[in-house]
């Protein structure tokens, strides 16, 4: 692997993020041919870092890991039974594994050593800017229309750059780019990304005793101000408190009624389809039956997904997959910066998985993946004695 970085990753997915903006807003799908393009680029990176890499037996010993590469291979066996066209079966199967790859090439890239500290800085910084200002860039569109209240899902892109932002606490740039995530889940109002952003707030409290004085002293001091100023500048696109006022009203954009409609439908099955599932995004046409809708939706909740498409064996891997990164947090001693941030993409990838869905989302995952995929891989360094970069 000598030669090989992130940086060719770090790049393209900077470039993706603009791309996926400018060709269709937020497509989750693939269908757009310039975003798609850079997308199979990555994904013969991914396998190329992969097959060129001889720490890929390490891989596998990691717990989450196994588990995660299991669910790839049961989604797969749940493609061929979908009910929906085996060429859509096996587009949505490609949209489980590009995230995955990049994960699994990240973690690879991370533990051989491949990755420092500054070239995932510069990923995820530079990453915040960009999608801070797609979201400011939104709101010409929001305006134009007259409906401000509309939930950017940039919102959730920028909320899974916090885990690697948190590396670098308490540097003043760092504070700038974690205000630039808390106004801009503010301005993006999506209710799923501010909780996230709360937790990580938390988590950033919890965190603060192992700061110097000198430090401390910039945090209290610098973060406040930044934040009054971001706040006081973008106050009248903020409506992600009207948001939560009208929770009980909208029922969370419909997805109580869509959820019930899932439970009862999984409740309706026949013995197999309540252990085994349905096929994957099965879903999909049942809820578009059940709702008597034009066209079927996603879930909106990993576990439910995972409950009709996969039955009680997905749900099982879903919550081991969860209870492997509890673990990962369990076995690490140290209590530094790294050790907060793997309690911060657990929690968030967890919030998510309730809020909206991770799995077959191309746009905002790869992200978060990347970024647990680099956390693993120095914690497995430090569990086989191997040195990491001082966080």
């Amino acid at each position: 692997m000598k030669g090989i970085t992130i940086k060719p990753i770090s790049l393209l997915i900077i470039v993706l993020i603009f791309l996926d903006y400018f060709f269709g807003k937020y497509s989750n799908n693939f269908g757009n041919p310039l975003p798609d393009f850079v997308r199979i680029i990555l994904i013969i990176l991914s396998i190329r870092y992969i097959l060129s890499s001889n720490k890929t037996k390490f891989f596998f010993k990691n717990r989450f890991n196994k588990i995660y590469f299991i669910i790839i291979i049961y989604i797969f066996i749940a493609c061929l039974f979908s009910p929906i066209l085996i060429e859509s079966s096996m587009m949505n199967f490609i949209r489980i594994v590009y995230p995955f790859l990049l994960f699994m090439s990240c973690y690879i890239l991370s533990f051989s050593g491949h990755i420092s500290k500054k070239q995932i800085y510069f990923l995820y910084k530079n990453s915040v800017l960009v999608i801070f200002f797609l979201i400011i860039a939104f709101l010409g569109y929001k305006s134009g229309i007259g409906r401000m209240d509309i939930g950017d899902n940039k919102a959730y892109m920028i909320l899974f750059c916090t885990p690697i932002i948190f590396l670098f606490f308490p540097k003043t740039k760092a504070l700038f780019y974690y205000s630039l995530i808390i106004i801009g889940s503010l301005i993006a109002s999506k209710r799923g990304a501010f909780l996230g952003v709360f937790f990580t707030f938390l988590i950033f409290i919890y965190s603060f005793k192992q700061f110097k004085f000198k430090s401390k002293f910039i945090i209290l001091l610098g973060l406040p101000i930044l934040l009054a100023v971001m706040y006081n500048y973008f106050a009248d696109s903020i409506f992600i408190f009207e948001r939560f006022a009208n929770l009980e009203e909208d029922g969370g954009s419909g997805r109580d009624v869509m959820a019930l409609a899932i439970w009862e439908g999984w409740q309706n099955g026949n013995f197999f389809n309540q252990i085994f599932g349905s096929g994957w995004m099965s879903v999909l046409s049942y809820v578009k039956s059940a709702l008597n809708m034009k066209k079927g939706l996603m879930a909106h909740n990993d576990w439910l997904q995972f409950l009709y498409d996969l039955g009680l064996v997905g749900v099982t891997l879903l919550l081991s997959m969860f209870y492997a990164l509890f673990k990962e947090i369990r076995s690490y001693k140290r209590k530094d910066k790294l050790y907060f941030s793997i309690i911060c993409v657990t929690g968030i990838f967890f919030m998510r998985s309730i809020s909206g869905g991770t799995f077959g989302e191309t746009s905002s995952m790869p992200v978060l993946f990347i970024g647990l995929g680099f956390i693993l891989g120095q914690l497995d360094r430090v569990k086989y004695g191997l040195p990491i970069e001082s966080y």
